[in-house]
């Protein structure tokens, strides 16, 4: 048993040419190396273990190089969330910050 994650991806075409086949990327998706991973686009996987998610994504990316494609993560260990954009086979990784409001007396019920 490895560390469980729930991965929702999601992407954005705006900078994809008109005759940009985008069926054909969803298909892709669906039936490709991610597939058992993202069941589909703007939808949200079960917890599992994809530990060569960069790399699967990157990858992927790669066959799209216009596509924006964002992957959420919510690990099982409170606070592990993130955020990692890929495009063109590169990758930004941004962790979530979890803030708390300084004490403020006038703020006590």
């Amino acid at each position: 048993m490895g560390y469980c994650t729930r991965y929702e991806l999601n992407y954005d075409t705006e900078d994809c040419p008109d005759d940009f086949d985008e069926e054909l990327m969803i298909r892709e998706c669906e039936n490709g190396e991610i597939s058992d991973y993202c069941r589909e686009f703007d939808g949200g996987s079960d917890m599992c273990t994809w530990y060569d998610h960069e790399s699967d994504m990157k990858h992927f990316s790669k066959r799209f190089p216009k596509v924006l494609f964002t992957l959420n993560g919510e690990g099982e260990e409170a606070g592990d969330l993130w955020i990692k954009y890929f495009k063109g086979g590169k990758m930004q990784n941004c962790r979530a910050k979890i803030t708390y409001d300084p004490f403020d007396a006038s703020k006590l019920r």
